[in-house]
């Protein structure tokens, strides 16, 4: 029988204080995940989080240089998405997050591989794939990579579904993307999104196998990559690993041969763009943001003379954003932040 009931859902969401809370200067890393799955493996984000603030709650709260906002969704990062009754936490407490800088959304830690073998359903002994989603930015990519190699994640990937990969196809979909869309609405901030993989109707509902769906090894070595990139989103530079400069790249990668208005000469035009992004991300790199709208308007000045209007339009329109980005790293640098 369908239930008709109406059931009253709860959002959680917590500070933990660091050094500057409560004052100007108080910015904060979101760590973020949804609590309305149907098993231990599923809904076992919260978990991953308790396990990291349990990390940052012994460092003390003078010597945190940021703080952590916990977010446990009670649906499944889809804000706002709902017809039916519409909720983005952004809009319904503004002041909780008005300091979040970045971000982490954690799901399904520890799980373990399962496999069909004639009537039974048994665990393989292998992890179960560990993904981590992020944007296109070449130092973002980076240190999830390093997260994954240093803290040992086994059969882990590195996913970045805005880059083409090796052979120039897109790669997988973020299947989880919707936290994305907190740091989106927030400024286009950086984060990424650490996820096993996503356990079959099988596995949910084999019950036999409940003593076997978690290895804590696995859950350890992923909460310890999430501790990782925590810091690095606590002491290192935001705005360069911003998704901003890595959707500049891109936006001259996928510059296609009919987007530049002499098409034979298409390879030296984009290799001409690609020059002006390196050297708009060098400035990056070495922080120095005030000379940055210089160069991008060296690169627009570019887009204009080597691509069609329509074009033309499309990589300006990225170069804009990448200009307010470089507008908020020199505002950060202001404050000695």
């Amino acid at each position: 029988m369908p239930c008709t009931r109406d059931a009253t859902a709860f959002e959680t969401v917590a500070t933990l204080p660091g050094r500057d809370y409560g004052t100007p200067n108080d910015e904060a890393i979101l760590l973020s995940t949804h609590v309305d799955g149907p098993s231990i493996v599923e809904d076992n984000g919260g978990l991953g989080i308790l396990a990291v603030l349990n990390y940052y709650a012994k460092i003390p709260q003078a010597e945190r240089p940021k703080s952590i906002v916990v977010y446990f969704e009670s649906r499944h990062f889809i804000p706002g998405t709902e017809p039916s009754y519409p909720l983005n936490i952004l809009e319904e407490e503004p002041e909780r997050f008005k300091t979040v800088v970045g971000g982490l959304a954690l799901e399904h830690f520890g799980g373990l591989q399962f496999a069909e073998t004639d009537n039974n359903y048994f665990a393989t002994g292998r992890a179960a794939t560990t993904y981590i989603w992020g944007w296109p930015n070449p130092l973002a990519i980076e240190e999830a990579t390093n997260a994954i190699k240093q803290q040992n994640v086994p059969r882990a990937i590195n996913m970045v579904p805005a880059r083409p990969g090796v052979n120039g196809g897109a790669q997988l979909n973020w299947l989880g993307g919707g936290f994305a869309r907190h740091l989106v609405e927030l400024g286009g901030l950086p984060g990424w999104h650490i996820s096993g993989d996503w356990p079959s109707a099988g596995f949910q509902a084999y019950y036999p196998s409940a003593k076997t769906r978690i290895s804590t090894d696995v859950f350890m070595k992923q909460t310890a990559a999430a501790v990782q990139l925590v810091n690095v989103l606590m002491s290192k530079d935001l705005v360069a690993l911003a998704p901003a400069w890595g959707y500049l790249q891109i936006g001259v990668t996928l510059l296609e041969p009919n987007a530049f208005l002499d098409q034979s000469q298409g390879a030296q035009g984009r290799a001409a763009l690609s020059r002006d992004f390196d050297g708009v991300f060098d400035l990056v790199k070495a922080a120095r943001y005030r000379d940055v709208p210089a160069r991008l308007q060296a690169m627009s000045a570019n887009a204009d003379r080597l691509l069609t209007p329509a074009s033309a339009t499309t990589l300006k329109a990225t170069i804009a954003v990448a200009g307010r980005m470089a507008e908020r790293g020199a505002a950060r640098q202001a404050r000695a932040l």
